[in-house]
């Protein structure tokens, strides 16, 4: 049978990866998975990074980690010389593309095995990626990578396995896709043994490593569906839509299913809360009922989930009902043009600032996503966005992203056809107001600080000397003077 390594930047989940992991052994194959380097955030940004701003108005890179030492990159080829694999696989995004990149360059001089690289990535850029990996897998890899193992035992070359692209005479070839899987119940549950799992951190290798989540704590990530039913611009979801266009693209597993596997879980791993990494998890009324039933039946464990700002809250209720503790609502923008003719995603103002208070009310803690930086943006845009944010009921979590431009996405389309850019104004004025967001997360006293900062002239000509975390703290002790 084959044997396959997996390599992992930056991301113990490596959600896909297990999942392959799990349906390669079903099938008798040796899988091994090596985590290089963990997930943390707040690290400074650097090109081509996935930014946030925090709230000491900096910026900082979301899924990354440290750089890989000269001694860890050793420790991997020793291991994968040790493992001695039939092939390589890397899951890849956008930010972490040129890490994996350096890493794959180094193996390649040194083994002679197909590197195969799937994500999302490979499936926007095939042609860039296969600049660093022999083969590329787009889309829904689940069946290709049987394929691949089935061809490596059998001695046969890969070149006719479906979903893969690869180089010929400098040219790209891309094989056919394969369906989609529309049966999810067929998979099986992700791998979550320790066995056959290594971490390379802190120049060491650490065996039989069993975490499961970049968090670091006893959470349980699970994925109860695939796809979504919107087609924002900026998402890699509308790509994979447009690329399975005729096919049944929202799919979800049966609530018995899901239940099974947490269940499965819990066996072994003492796990304390559930999250579910659903494009949207609300969507089904008929299913939640189900779920929300047999969940407090057999799990009863407080979980996070993605909702749908919604001016009804019947399904929010069930939610609060069945355990729902933290929620994101995606604001990412108050302004209805940039939502309709930009993002092209739903936007209901009512809806929003409905969800959030009924939030508040059930106690239930949520986090607001907001994307800033935006080329069609003005002026007027980020007032509309900086309004609604004051109307949202107080304290919550924000989340300040700039806005990451995935390759051949419909939002680079727009922009490289209008040639829209971010001049040196326009960023100082996204700063300045990237800052002001931060003013209206914690207090309703804290409002009052946002028209004192619009009427500083040098907080408009210099943002980075208008730090929000300072701001607040020096009113905190004002306040207490008083």
């Amino acid at each position: 049978m084959a044997k396959l390594a997996f390599i992992s930047v930056n991301d113990v989940s490596a959600e896909s990866l297990r999942l392959m992991s799990s349906s390669l052994q079903r099938k008798g194959h040796e899988v091994n998975l090596i985590f290089v380097k963990k997930y943390h955030i707040g690290l400074p940004a650097e090109k081509g990074d996935w930014i946030g701003v925090g709230e000491d108005g900096k910026e900082f890179r979301y899924g990354a980690g440290n750089h890989v030492s000269e001694k860890e990159m050793n420790l991997l080829l020793g291991l994968l010389e040790e493992i001695n694999p039939d092939a390589i696989g890397c899951s890849v995004t956008g930010p972490l593309k040129m890490r994996t990149a350096e890493i794959c360059r180094m193996i390649k001089d040194k083994f002679d095995v197909p590197i195969i690289w799937g994500g999302l990535e490979p499936t926007l850029d095939p042609e860039e990626c296969l600049k660093f990996c022999d083969y590329a897998c787009i889309g829904e890899g689940d069946q290709a990578i049987l394929e691949v193992a089935d061809r490596i035992d059998e001695k046969k070359p890969l070149v006719q396995v479906n979903n893969l692209a690869f180089m010929r005479d400098h040219k790209i070839v891309r094989n056919p896709l394969n369906k989609l899987v529309q049966d999810l119940d067929d998979l099986p549950f992700k791998d979550i043994s320790p066995h056959h799992k290594y971490l390379i951190e802190d120049d060491s290798v650490i065996r039989d490593f069993d975490e499961i989540n970049y968090s670091g704590k006893r959470v349980y990530f699970i994925h109860s569906a695939r796809g979504c039913p919107f087609q924002c611009s900026y998402c890699g979801e509308d790509c994979l839509k447009r690329m399975y266009s005729h096919e049944k693209f929202l799919r979800r597993r049966s609530v018995e299913s899901v239940i099974k596997e947490l269940k499965h879980a819990l066996q072994k791993i003492p796990y304390e809360e559930v999250q579910f990494w659903d494009e949207v998890f609300a969507i089904d009324r008929k299913w939640l009922i189900e779920f929300s039933e047999q969940y407090k039946k057999e799990i009863n464990k407080p979980f996070f989930c993605y909702i749908i700002p919604e001016t009804k809250t019947d399904n929010l209720e069930l939610l609060h009902e069945s355990g729902l503790a933290r929620t994101c609502l995606g604001l990412q923008s108050g302004s209805k043009r940039i939502n309709k003719d930009v993002f092209r995603r739903p936007w209901n103002e009512e809806a929003f600032l409905k969800t959030a208070r009924r939030l508040k009310e059930l106690h239930i803690n949520y986090y607001v996503d907001t994307i800033t930086y935006n080329p069609f943006e003005n002026k007027e845009d980020l007032e509309e966005t900086l309004r609604i944010l004051r109307e949202i009921p107080k304290p919550f979590e924000l989340c300040v992203n700039k806005l990451y431009v995935m390759k051949n996405s419909e939002i680079e389309k727009m922009i490289s056809s209008s040639k829209a850019t971010i001049s040196r104004k326009k960023r100082q004025m996204f700063d300045f107001y990237a800052r002001l967001f931060w003013l209206t997360n914690t207090s309703e006293e804290h409002l009052r600080m946002i028209p004192f900062v619009k009427a500083v002239r040098l907080f408009r000509a210099f943002p980075t000397a208008f730090n929000p975390l300072v701001l607040k703290n020096l009113y905190k002790r004002f306040m207490r003077r008083k």
